[in-house]
């Protein structure tokens, strides 16, 4: 997570705001603090949420709906009863804005093409099948063209003119 806080007249303490974000974590959200790592470079605030499946113990709360709730906190939106997450520091409670979280999973994805073979074999055999009934129609409708019966010739007469002069 990433995210600015406002401006203040005193400092900000690296170590203080590391304790107070793990202790508002852990009071508003249940996420415990080894989990969180906190990086601070005035006025931007990272934080590192972390948690492996194997690590994951009864009664963790899951990152993913911590980063959300924190999201919707920081947008003056909180879903959580009691207001929003208050971080006190120096008699002051500090003021985050800009919020953005980055999503990433334990392991990336994978894609194969082992599940596009059957897709891609679908659509050449269709290809195929309309390629095959168009020659057929072409074939056919030309045949039939082709038969004409030769017609018998017969001389017309000359029709009369009549003269109107």
């Amino acid at each position: 997570m990433e995210m600015k806080h406002e401006d203040r007249s005193s400092p900000v303490d690296q170590a203080t705001l590391e304790r107070e974000i793990k202790n508002s974590f852990q009071q508003r959200y249940g996420l415990d603090p080894k989990h969180i790592h906190v990086e601070y470079k005035d006025p931007y605030i990272f934080i590192d949420l972390k948690q492996n499946a194997s690590e994951k113990s009864f009664g963790d709360v899951d990152i993913a709906d911590v980063a959300y709730y924190f999201e919707k906190d920081v947008k003056e939106d909180p879903m959580i009863s009691g207001g929003r997450l208050d971080i006190p520091i120096a008699g002051q409670t500090l003021k985050l804005k800009d919020a953005v979280i980055y999503y990433v999973d334990e392991k990336p994805p994978e894609f194969s093409m082992k599940g596009l073979t059957a897709g891609v074999i679908a659509v050449i055999v269709v290809v195929v099948l309309a390629i095959v009934a168009g020659i057929l129609v072409l074939f056919f409708t030309r045949r039939k063209r082709g038969k004409y019966e030769k017609a018998e010739i017969k001389e017309l007469n000359e029709i009369p003119r009549e003269r109107n002069s």
